[in-house]
């Protein structure tokens, strides 16, 4: 599995820790996409158990198409059992509509105790009235979007963006600086991902040699 996993630290600001896997599926057939989720799923369970207080939550991406399969979801049940499971599905995926049977498997995995995302989400979201925290339960905001707000110094389109999902519901990525974060505590917001973060853990480590 060496080469397949991108593994990166995603940190509330309350510092508690995830891992976010990120794998491309574009490319993949089902049958060894619907491999790879699961191999995902038991790589952080090893994680889970080596540190279960560093590795409590995983964010999967995850292609749309798979949600269209016929895949036994339950199956996973004994994979989550420790441990946050979120799936994220990239805003253009769900753009033109979500097919009813992703729908059904979608609801079945939130039965499960599944968190959905959506990821790079931006204000184009606003415009899609098929999506909503019904079927979602939040979003990642995309940093492009966020470097353009921070840049006005304006956070009313944010507001917008994020009004209906509630600010624990809320991911803001490109944090790379204390001013980007200032910006978003100045707004509510609790949960970010950037390279502020890694800049910090990495002066900590080299301080510590």
């Amino acid at each position: 599995m060496s080469g397949i996993l991108l593994q990166l630290r995603l940190f509330h600001f309350q510092k508690k820790k995830a891992v976010f896997s990120r794998a491309n599926f574009s490319n993949m057939t089902t049958s060894y996409a619907a491999w790879l989720f699961t191999q995902q799923l038991v790589f952080f369970k090893d994680l889970n158990k080596i540190d279960s207080r560093l590795y409590q939550a995983v964010f999967l991406r995850v292609d749309m198409h798979l949600m269209e399969c016929f895949i036994s979801w339950e199956d996973f049940g004994s994979y989550i059992s420790n441990f946050g499971l979120s799936m994220a599905f990239e805003m253009a995926d769900i753009a033109d509509g979500i097919p009813d049977l992703a729908l059904n498997n979608m609801a079945r995995l939130r039965r499960l105790g599944v968190k959905l995302w959506i990821n790079n989400a931006d204000e184009s979201l606003l415009s899609m009235d098929h999506v909503s925290a019904a079927l979602f339960d939040g979003i990642r905001v995309n940093k492009q979007f966020f470097w353009r707000c921070f840049t006005r110094c304006d956070g009313t389109a944010m507001t917008r963006l994020t009004a209906d999902w509630g600010h624990d519901n809320v991911i803001i990525e490109g944090v790379e600086n204390k001013h980007h974060l200032s910006f978003l505590r100045l707004h509510g917001f609790v949960q970010g991902q950037g390279f502020y973060w890694r800049a910090r853990l990495l002066r900590n480590l080299i301080s510590s040699l």
